[in-house]
């Protein structure tokens, strides 16, 4: 499977079966081998798990869900045992707006501000990045 068939493959998988833009979006939060992993936590899976079933040794995995935590990506429940790791199953797309394509053409633009900023927080330390309303990242305000 090529890349861009893989997140648009994961697109469906999340609920977005026909969107244009979420496959862009994944494109910019997760590289292919990310996609493959959250992928493959849905079930919840094991460290072990995951690495089976996408054939990534278990340290990369390891390295790669404290990321995708830290992106927001994944998740984890520790109930007994080894931690499971998921995603979400599927992606709440508001009937109101329709496709995530089209009549909002600013919030795509938004969006990529917002990760943006927060990607340049995390690569400095810091975990988070507060975008506040009239920022120019921010998908209620800073727009002239």
């Amino acid at each position: 499977m090529n890349g861009s068939s893989l997140y648009q493959e994961f697109s469906k998988m999340l609920g977005a079966p026909d969107s244009k833009i979420l496959p862009r979006i994944l494109q910019k939060i997760a590289d292919e081998r990310e996609i493959r992993v959250l992928m493959a936590a849905f079930p919840p899976a094991t460290v072990s798990e995951l690495a089976g079933k996408t054939d990534i040794a278990g340290e990369v995995i390891q390295v790669m869900v404290e990321d995708l935590f830290q992106k927001g990506l994944i998740f984890f429940s520790k109930k007994e045992g080894e931690p499971r790791y998921y995603r979400v199953k599927t992606v709440p797309v508001p009937r109101q707006f329709g496709p995530l394509e089209g009549r909002h053409s600013g919030i795509s633009s938004s969006l990529e501000g917002i990760h943006g900023q927060r990607m340049a927080g995390l690569r400095q330390g810091h975990r988070s990045v507060s975008v506040q309303a009239g920022d120019p990242g921010h998908p209620r305000g800073g727009h002239d």
